[in-house]
């Protein structure tokens, strides 16, 4: 469920954990594509394709540098992806209690019943 209501591919969110968890492992604020490349051991147009996704919803931005150097990015919030967890925890808890209070006791999945089917002999009728 947590995947579902994430604005990031799966690709791409795996791709920003394991870019957060290495700048946090060193020490850093600020990374270049060329340096989290060869620190990740990804290729170059998949690392594009998630450096527009995550520019394009804000989890990082453009710390300094220019087009002709290449750029210096940084993370927006580290605690984002916590947040979107508590938040999907709080709304399935506020929904349970509420399906608790309405019935006063839980759902229970009713069984359907199998399928009659029709005898050969009265479909060649």
């Amino acid at each position: 469920m947590l995947r579902k209501s994430d604005q990031l591919t799966g690709a791409c969110r795996s791709y920003f954990e394991k870019l957060k968890a290495w700048l946090q492992k060193e020490s850093r604020t600020t990374f270049s594509n060329r340096e989290a490349r060869q620190a990740l051991r990804i290729n170059a147009s998949n690392q594009k394709r998630y450096m527009l996704e995550l520019m394009g919803n804000y989890h990082i931005r453009v710390a300094n540098g220019k087009r002709a150097r290449g750029y210096e990015y940084e993370i927006v919030s580290y605690e984002e992806y916590e947040k979107l967890k508590r938040g999907i925890e709080t709304v399935l808890d506020e929904m349970l209690h509420k399906i608790k209070q309405s019935n006063g006791s839980p759902v229970v999945q009713k069984q359907s019943e199998p399928l009659k089917r029709k005898k050969a002999s009265k479909l060649a009728e």
